[in-house]
């Protein structure tokens, strides 16, 4: 039988360090990040209601929903991918200096889980092995 991990073993184990480009994009930076937890933040009430529409369809995309977020609400949602992410340093601390290649760099690490799965998603015909797609 394992031992009970201690809170500090356990949240080392929840975050990853990461590589995002530097201020001059020349080189890169690390940073600690955690998977995003966007049910808990929902639950708490820190997605703005009007994100709600489209974190769901950044995650979960299908057919039937083709509406494309606009500039600023792609903003926001790289911005509550940031904040949901970053651990060393937070979000708040570093929001101010951060270049938008580093918020997208971050935002890619968070999403990589799900884009991995489109690839599944864009195929809702019958295809050759007589699948529904479904």
């Amino acid at each position: 039988m394992s031992e009970i991990l201690s809170i500090e073993q356990l949240k080392n184990m929840a975050t990853t360090i990461i590589e995002i480009p530097d201020f001059e994009g020349t080189g890169t930076i690390k940073v600690r990040v955690q998977k995003p937890r966007l049910m808990a933040m929902a639950a708490q009430g820190k997605i703005p209601n009007h994100l709600l529409g489209i974190v769901n369809t950044m995650m979960f995309p299908s057919k039937k929903e083709k509406k494309e977020p606009n500039i600023e609400e792609i903003a926001k949602i790289y911005e509550l991918y940031c904040r949901a992410c970053l651990v060393e340093p937070s979000y708040d601390e570093i929001k101010d200096i951060m270049t938008d290649e580093q918020m997208s760099a971050i935002f890619d690490w968070a999403m990589g889980d799900v884009k991995k799965l489109e690839t599944f998603r864009s195929n809702e015909g019958d295809g050759s092995s007589n699948n529904t797609g479904k």
